[in-house]
């Protein structure tokens, strides 16, 4: 009997013993991978950006494509007064496949292809290159590899030479690709010129509206001035340019930050114009703490006169997220913002529900438990849209 229970101790101090060797491996691989994945994440965030090398610009045409232009220009039909074309049998289908899809050629391979269409006397392949332009090259949809110098100077030459022949409706729909393709073969003050020069007032402001993506701060005198003018439509436009922006450096940020904290509450005709703000906010919301003061502050006072709107809201949706740019105590000013406006009657419902939609994004700012506490009362909101926008919200908070 006492064989028997040694025996049983030993095997049950053995299997403690190989438990816990496990639970020790188990917690020594738990602890390697974090340290691991902190290594990564150190090593990711203090790594230097490689540098991107400048794909070599072309000028070639491609015949392959220009000889399914010609084909769909006689196959389809092409409206050009009012520049739309329609392919009943989808006659388009392999044209549309080299710019969209995956088999679609790189955008810095085709676009000399696309300009020397444009440049063609013949209105259909005109309005063909036009609508090609306006779909596949707008919205900077060059690709990633398009830094300055990845376009030939020529190509963007031809580019600007026939905007200035275009029919009006054509120009429009070519203007923005044409600035894009000035910027991307630093030919950045010939688009000026092109621009300055150019009679149609829509055009001109939405060229503009465009020269900051890859012109950057060599267009922003000119942006100031038009922004200066309040004339309603180019005043828009010039902030859309720098809104357009991405990947702001130190010292473009030390211009632009001080220029958009004026234009806070702009007027336009003689009244705040909400665009402006928004699109000044959001920019703000990137530019440090003296700047999201100063968006907390607006906000605030258009808060004490019982405006909010839907565009107020989306300034403050990033501020406190974990790689937000606001401190712990603007944060909880942010918190009590999006709360009180979320409270108000005055405000529409779907702007309260986006305070609250943006309290759930806000893991920089009071704690969890804090805005778990505030989202769970307006749960209980008789109005619809408030408390699906804050069931959603707390969905999301206790993933």
């Amino acid at each position: 009997m006492k064989y028997t229970q040694i025996t049983v101790s030993i095997f049950a101090l053995s299997s403690l013993l190989v438990g816990a060797c496990k639970n020790d491996e188990k917690a020594a691989k738990t602890k390697t991978e974090k340290g691991e994945r902190l290594d990564r994440d150190s090593t990711d965030k203090a790594a230097t950006p490689t540098p991107t090398p400048t794909p070599t610009p072309t000028e070639a045409v491609d015949a392959e494509i220009m000889a399914e232009f010609k084909a769909v220009a006689n196959a389809c039909e092409i409206d050009t007064k009012v520049s739309k074309v329609n392919c009943p049998n989808a006659e388009d289908k392999k044209l549309k496949s080299y710019f969209f899809g995956r088999e679609a050629k790189s955008k810095l391979a085709t676009i000399a292809t696309v300009a020397e269409v444009l440049a063609d006397p013949d209105p259909r392949l005109q309005t063909l290159a036009a609508v090609t332009l306006s779909a596949n090259f707008g919205a900077r949809r060059f690709g990633k590899d398009a830094i300055p110098g990845s376009v030939h100077k020529k190509v963007s030459q031809k580019l600007r030479d026939s905007i200035e022949k275009l029919a009006e409706v054509q120009a429009l729909q070519a203007i923005t690709p044409t600035v894009f393709a000035s910027g991307l073969s630093n030919s950045n003050a010939e688009a000026f010129t092109l621009l300055d020069g150019i009679s149609s007032k829509q055009i001109q402001a939405t060229g503009w509206g465009a020269v900051m993506v890859y012109g950057r701060m060599s267009a922003f005198d000119k942006i100031k001035e038009m922004a200066a003018s309040r004339d309603p439509f180019l005043t828009r436009q010039a902030m859309k340019a720098v809104s357009e922006m991405r990947g702001h450096t130190a010292e473009e940020l030390a211009v632009l930050c001080p220029w958009a904290t004026t234009m806070l509450g702009a007027e336009i005709e003689g009244a705040p114009d909400s665009y402006l703000s928004d699109k000044a906010g959001l920019l703000l919301s990137k530019c440090g703490e003296k700047s999201i003061d100063a968006i907390l502050d607006w906000g605030e006072s258009q808060l004490a006169k019982g405006i909010f709107t839907w565009g107020n809201t989306a300034i403050y949706h990033t501020l406190c997220r974990i790689d937000g740019a606001a401190s712990p105590t603007q944060c909880s000013r942010a918190v009590e913002l999006m709360s009180t406006v979320a409270s108000s009657d005055t405000i529409e419902p779907k702007v309260r529900g986006r305070a609250l939609t943006n309290l759930a994004r806000f893991e920089n700012a009071s704690g969890d438990k804090k805005i778990l506490t505030i989202l769970k009362k307006f749960a209980q909101s008789d109005v619809p849209k408030i408390k699906k926008a804050a069931d959603l919200a707390i969905i999301k908070l206790e993933k």
